[in-house]
C-alpha cells in the first residue's frame, strides 16, 4: 500500500497547500508587472510635466508686447483712414419738415429738367424726378428726411455731371426705398424671459456705412461714359461706387471692311511755276467737294463708311446701365476699432489766482 493510501487526509492537505502555493507566486508575479508598468507611465508623465514647465510657453511676454504694439499701430493706421474717409460725410444732417422736403423735391426735379434740355438731352417720355420719384406725389416721412435730403443733394451733383459728359438721352431712372428703412427708429426689444443669467452677447459691427442705391440708364458715346465715370471717381464731397455697369452697342454687326468704299487717290496738279507745261488744263475749284474731283460723273456714299468708322473709333451709339451705390459712412462714434489707444487729454494746472496782501 503506497504512503497516499496510507495518509489521505495529509497528502489532501498537502496537495491544497502546493495548489495555493502557487496562485499566490502566479498572483505576486502578475502584481509586480503590473506595479513596474504602473511605475513607468507615471515616470513619463513626470518627465512630460518637467518638460513643460522648463520651456517657455508662446505667446511670452516679449511676444505679448510686439503683437500689442502691432494692433496698436495698425489701429491708429485705420484711425487716420477713417478719418480720410470721413471727409465724405457732412457735419450734420439737416433734418426737414415734410413740406419743405417736398420743396426741394420740387425744385430738384424742375432745376434739372430745364438743365438736361439746355444741354439737348432726351428725356424719357414720362416726367422724370431723378430720384425722386416716390416722393413727386407723397410726403416724405420727417424720420428719413435726413438721409433722403442728402441723397437728394448727391443726386443733384450726380445727374448734372452725367449731363456735363455729353450724354444723348436719359433713358430710366431707379431709385430703392433704403432711407425708410434707415430713418426707422429700432423696434422695443420684447422682456425676455426669466432664466439663468448669460454672459451677455456682443453685436458685432456689420458695416461702417450705408450703401443707399440708384440705378440710371442712358445713350451716348464712349466719350461721354468715359468722361462721366471719371467725374464720378474724381468727386470729393460725394462718395459713389460703381457696383455694376452693362453696356449694350447701338451697331450689333461686328465690323464688316467688304461694305466700305474707299474713293480713289487723285494726285493734286502741280501749279505753273513749279513746271506745268503752259497750257495744262487746271483743275477748278470745287471739283473735290463733287465726286472726289471726278467731275461729278462718279459719286460715292459716304454712310455706310461712316458707321464703320464710328465702330472703329467708338464713336457708336452705346446704351449704359449703371448701378451706383452712394456711400454715407457712419459717424465715428458708432464704429468702434479694436486695438485703438486713446490718447489722454493733457492736464492744465489751473492759473494762480494772485491773493490781494492787506497792508492794514
Amino acid at each position: 500500500m503506497s504512503w497516499y493510501q496510507e495518509n489521505k487526509f495529509a497528502a489532501t492537505i498537502l496537495g491544497i497547500t502546493a495548489v495555493a502555493s502557487g496562485a499566490l507566486v502566479y498572483l505576486g508575479m502578475s502584481a509586480n508587472s503590473d506595479a513596474a508598468a504602473a511605475n513607468q507611465k507615471e515616470k513619463a508623465a513626470v518627465d512630460k510635466i518637467n518638460k513643460l514647465q522648463a520651456a517657455k510657453p508662446y505667446p511670452n511676454e516679449e511676444n505679448r508686447a510686439l503683437l500689442a504694439d502691432g494692433v496698436a499701430s495698425f489701429a491708429a493706421d485705420t484711425k487716420k483712414f477713417q478719418d480720410t474717409l470721413l471727409k465724405f460725410r457732412p457735419e450734420e444732417l439737416r433734418k426737414l419738415s415734410a413740406n419743405e422736403f417736398s420743396g426741394e423735391v420740387s425744385q430738384h426735379t424742375r432745376k434739372l429738367t430745364k438743365y438736361f434740355k439746355g444741354k439737348k438731352i432726351a428725356l424719357p417720355e414720362d416726367k422724370v424726378y431723378f430720384g425722386m420719384e416716390d416722393y413727386a406725389t407723397t410726403m416724405a416721412s420727417e424720420s428719413s428726411t435726413r438721409i433722403l435730403s442728402y441723397q437728394r443733394q448727391a443726386l443733384d451733383w450726380l445727374f448734372t455731371s452725367l449731363a456735363d459728359s455729353g450724354v444723348d438721352k436719359l433713358e430710366n431712372v431707379h431709385r430703392a426705398k433704403v432711407e425708410e428703412t434707415l430713418g426707422k427708429a429700432p423696434a422695443p426689444a420684447a422682456k425676455p424671459k426669466k432664466r439663468r443669467k448669460r454672459a451677455p452677447k456682443v453685436t458685432a459691427l456689420t458695416s461702417v456705412y450705408d450703401g443707399l442705391p440708384i440705378e440710371i440708364t442712358f445713350t451716348g458715346t464712349e466719350a461721354s461714359l468715359q468722361d462721366f465715370m471719371t467725374k464720378v471717381a474724381a468727386g470729393d464731397e460725394y462718395f459713389f461706387a460703381i457696383k455694376m455697369i452693362k453696356i449694350s452697342n447701338e451697331e450689333q454687326d461686328p465690323v464688316t471692311i467688304s461694305k466700305a468704299t474707299f474713293a480713289p487717290v487723285v494726285e493734286p496738279a502741280l501749279a505753273p511755276e513749279e513746271g506745268v507745261e503752259e497750257g495744262a488744263e487746271e483743275i477748278p475749284d470745287g471739283a473735290f467737294e463733287d465726286g472726289f474731283g471726278l467731275g461729278g460723273g462718279e459719286e460715292f456714299d459716304l454712310e455706310v463708311d461712316k458707321e464703320i468708322i464710328k465702330q472703329v473709333i467708338g464713336d457708336e451709339k452705346i446704351t449704359v446701365f449703371m448701378q451706383l451705390e452712394l456711400i454715407l459712412y457712419k459717424d465715428a462714434a458708432s464704429v468702434t476699432i479694436p486695438g485703438l489707444k486713446q490718447e489722454k487729454p493733457l492736464k492744465v494746472a489751473p492759473k494762480k489766482v494772485p491773493t490781494k496782501v492787506s497792508t492794514k
